[in-house]
């Protein structure tokens, strides 16, 4: 799955699917935010084990399931949502009836987008009305809105979904090592 070429980078393929080519360990200090619904679990699960390259190469993956015991959760939260450089949302019905993220984690997601520029990625898990939310201006994954739940390939969906956070990752971690 993984090969390392003489130039210290790793890459894979996969038939359809752009990948991306991570330097090692030039992802150290990358902090993704994963926001979701408690009923969309298993898809956060998901795209969590997808990640684990990324994390491999030093990246954060960063959920509340990581909230440690004793933690103020509404404190925890806002901290790792501030300090997030990539902020992705598992968009479902039961994600935009969460009222803590359309009122905390949407809002505190937009203004860090202006202000700090931090990626915000909508990732479209289950259909819903995405488009009348705060998460519209976002270019929303996978490509062509197709929710990942209902898509023809749902793994392949996923790979390019982790394949473009990949990508992501590798940007911004180039980006801060000029």
């Amino acid at each position: 799955f993984f090969f390392q070429a003489e130039d210290g980078i790793r890459d894979y393929k996969v038939t359809g699917v752009q990948t991306c080519a991570l330097p090692i360990s030039n992802a150290a200090g990358i902090k993704i935010f994963l926001s979701y619904s408690r009923h969309d679990q298993a898809a956060r699960d998901t795209l969590a084990r997808l990640l684990a390259p990324v994390e491999s190469h030093g990246a954060l993956v960063w959920h509340d399931g990581r909230l440690d015991v004793g933690d103020r959760f509404d404190a925890r939260i806002r901290e790792e949502l501030a300090q997030a450089d990539i902020i992705v949302f598992l968009v479902s019905p039961d994600l935009l009836a969460t009222p803590y993220v359309i009122d905390i984690e949407i809002p505190a997601a937009v203004r860090l987008a202006a202000e700090r520029g931090t990626l915000v990625l909508p990732v479209l898990w289950r259909g819903c009305l995405w488009q009348q939310t705060q998460l519209a201006p976002f270019q929303i994954l996978p490509e062509k809105a197709v929710p990942i739940a209902g898509a023809e390939d749902a793994d392949a969906a996923w790979l390019a979904v982790a394949a473009r956070l990949g990508r992501e990752v590798e940007r911004l971690a180039a980006a801060a090592a000029l």
